[in-house]
């Protein structure tokens, strides 16, 4: 019998926005530290906490994250250290869904668009990589109707 994570997420990087259209390099998700005023605390013992900025909006990162995965396979810089893990824990299938796309991040169409067709860009290379392992749910930019039967398609 196969195991199906069925809600699995990622956790998106700086390297997920490498994947946008150069057009929309402009729209890159930009990442700020806070270094003082909460509990997490850097290796230096300073306070630690990093934000996402998009359209001029801050979003958390790395929010309501189970810290007993390995952050290379949070963050799928390291597919194997995944796959590693699912079998680990008995799991042969892993849906993956986004974790900064849980929440509206703009209302402006272009940046709805030049995020979700990286973030899909940068899902779907990692989905070539275990095609049968990793399954993804395509973030469709549903503030521009016009491209989310491309988004869908590509997926």
């Amino acid at each position: 019998m196969v195991t199906i994570d069925s809600d699995a997420h990622v956790l998106e990087t700086p390297l997920t926005w490498e994947h946008m259209d150069r057009e929309h390099k402009n729209h890159t998700p930009m990442v700020v530290t806070q270094s003082t005023g909460e509990e997490s605390f850097g290796t230096s013992g300073n306070v630690l906490k990093e934000f996402w900025v998009v359209d001029g909006r801050i979003h958390n990162k790395q929010f309501n994250v189970g810290l007993d995965t390995a952050i290379e396979s949070r963050e799928m810089s390291d597919v194997q250290a995944r796959l590693d893990h699912m079998r680990e824990l008995n799991i042969d299938v892993q849906v993956l869904y986004p974790t900064l796309f849980l929440r509206p991040l703009t209302v402006n169409p272009e940046i709805d668009y030049a995020l979700c067709k990286g973030y899909n860009r940068w899902l779907g290379e990692i989905n070539r990589q275990a095609p049968s392992e990793l399954r993804w749910v395509v973030c469709p930019p549903l503030l521009a109707m016009d491209k989310v039967r491309e988004e869908i398609m590509f997926g």
